[in-house]
């Protein structure tokens, strides 16, 4: 199954766990300790010292920590999903599947594009800011910026605390650049960096 950027953006769909109610079959959790991720039912269970069953991959590279499957999508081209053992083309860490999450790269000869979005949800005031900018330099050489903040008190109400919980603050940037200098030589660099407090 392969989700478009465009859909993801459209539908307000803002990381895996909200992704597993699009595509059959895939159930991702979101618990205190760790985050149960199952494909057509197998999983690796709540134990965190286990490997995961399924293998997440952002930009072919594999992230092997279950809480890395909370990371919010940001400025995604699509986010694919594998079905079944992927042990052949991405290794031993996929016996359930492997989810793929594909990110915008910069565009060489492309133009010049910008865009910006703010979602505000009412149940648990969570806000979310996002953007990003595309900027051809030259017909061969592009870069690519995107960022993202989201704030947001949680959905269960602390009456001995008089707050709402669990509370978020988490941003997410990228920087990606792509030189093709000749039809048979691509260069692409990405460096993303993310930060998530939760109280």
């Amino acid at each position: 199954t392969a989700i478009s950027g465009a859909r993801i953006e459209n539908q307000g769909i803002g990381d895996l766990e909200t992704l597993s109610n699009y595509v059959p079959g895939v159930q991702i959790g979101r618990g205190s300790i760790s985050t149960p991720v199952n494909i057509r039912g197998i999983g690796s269970g709540n134990n965190r010292g286990f490997e995961q069953s399924v293998g997440l991959y952002v930009d072919g590279v594999y992230l092997g920590r279950d809480r890395q499957f909370r990371a919010p999508f940001l400025d995604l081209e699509r986010v694919e999903v594998l079905r079944g053992p992927q042990s052949i083309l991405f290794g031993k860490n996929t016996i359930a599947g492997a989810i793929s999450v594909i990110s915008e790269g910069a565009d060489p000869g492309g133009e010049f594009e910008a865009e910006g979005s703010v979602r505000w949800e009412s149940e648990t005031n969570t806000t979310r800011y996002g953007g990003a900018i595309g900027v051809p330099v030259s017909d061969t050489f592009a870069l690519r910026f995107a960022g993202q903040f989201e704030t947001g008190d949680g959905y269960i109400s602390n009456r001995t605390r008089g707050i709402d919980e669990p509370g978020v603050e988490e941003w997410t940037l990228r920087g990606a650049a792509a030189w093709e200098p000749t039809d048979a030589l691509s260069v692409n660099l990405r460096y993303s960096v993310s930060d998530s407090a939760v109280d």
